[in-house]
Order: C-alpha cells, then structure tokens, then sequence
C-alpha cells in the first residue's frame, strides 16, 4: 500500500434500482471501483492491504483477485451484510437466515450457528474471534466464536 491510507464505502439505494458504487479513498482524495450497476446492492466491502477486494449485497458475495468479479459460490443463496476480516485466510462473512461462513485462505466453511435464524447485519474479526450481532423475531443477537 505504500504508506498511503485507503478507505473503501459501499454506496447503494437499496430501494431503487441505481447509485450503486464502491468508493475508493486514498489520502483524501475519492475515486470509484469498477462496479457494474447492473449487479446486486453494494451493503458491505472488505480488503486486506488494498486487493484482494470483496463485496458483498443483493443475492452473494463477490471477490476480485484478478481485476474481475467473482461471485463466491457458496452453494445456496445468501444475502451477506458484513464481511471483515484479519488477513488473507482469515476472512467472515455474515447475513440473514444465520448465514455465517469463515474463508481459511483456499476454501470458504459455512458455519452453523447456535441462532440458525438470526439476520446478522455486523461481524467484527480480531485475532481468533468472531463477534456476530444482528437481531432474531425483534430482539439483539450476539453470537461469538473462535479459532481453533
């Protein structure tokens, strides 16, 4: 990176069809990322030292490794809110219906939480844990885990 700052936003309307974008702040100045307005809503976006960039909205999660997006078949349809991560190979993503999975840097694990219902909107990663919050039937949801 350079020793320059980055900062990347997801930016979407989620109630229209537009203004969906991945903007780009390096040292104060906004730039955007190559997004195809056509594709789901941008709600979440995570990288580790600038690249590889993850995203994630609609109906998936999408990776770019390569300077093209891909989607990240997860082998069911999933609506992720979050996506955060320490390092390369140790990357969560969470969403609705307890949608929680863990990337070990070659393979992604769906993990099955203790709330298999929960529509989890946030996940911190720090070292080997995991915080996960979000709600259930109207009420505050924690669900946290570790490494091993």
């Amino acid at each position: 990176m350079s020793g320059k700052q980055e900062v990347y936003c997801a930016v979407s309307d989620i109630f229209q069809f537009k203004d969906r974008k991945i903007l780009k702040l390096v040292d104060g100045k906004i730039d955007s990322i190559a997004w195809d307005a056509q594709r789901d809503v941008v709600v979440t976006v995570w990288t580790h030292q600038g690249f590889p960039l993850y995203v994630g909205g609609g109906h998936g999660l999408y990776e770019n490794k390569t300077n093209t997006w891909q989607k990240v078949d997860f082998g069911t349809n999933v609506y992720p809110s979050s996506v955060r991560g320490t390092s390369l190979n140790n990357i969560v993503v969470v969403g609705s219906f307890g949608f929680i999975a863990h990337y070990n840097g070659i393979d992604w694990k769906i993990l099955t939480p203790d709330i298999p219902d929960a529509a989890y909107s946030a996940v911190a990663v720090k070292g080997s844990m995991v915080a996960a919050a979000g709600s259930r039937n109207g009420r505050a949801v924690l669900t946290i885990g570790r490494q091993y």
